[in-house]
């Protein structure tokens, strides 16, 4: 099935090209714009001395975003896969937040 065709908004997304090797920061590529559909949504994060919830936006896409990339100048943290009925993946659920 193409989810294309239900994806009514858009994103700018930016692909992580490493570090930096003079600044050693992150380096990003050009801005792409993709569809998606966006919604805020509250994520529990459990670490080892401490929990937090933390409100965070969800972008679903169909492009294969992977954690380090940015979307709309934020830092994607975390990518979770969403299979259709047949066993294919063909949608993708990005979370960025703030720390």
């Amino acid at each position: 099935m193409d989810y294309k065709d239900y994806m009514v908004m858009s994103c700018k997304w930016q692909k992580n090209l490493g570090k930096d090797e003079d600044t050693h920061q992150p380096s990003f590529g050009n801005e792409v714009g993709i569809k998606c559909f966006s919604y805020g949504k509250n994520i529990f994060i459990r670490q080892d001395t401490s929990s937090t919830t933390v409100s965070a936006k969800a972008y679903i896409v169909t492009d294969l975003v992977k954690v380090g990339d940015k979307i709309d100048g934020q830092v994607v943290k975390s990518v979770d896969n969403i299979p259709d009925f047949d066993g294919t993946v063909p949608l993708f659920e990005c979370l960025t937040w703030y720390d």
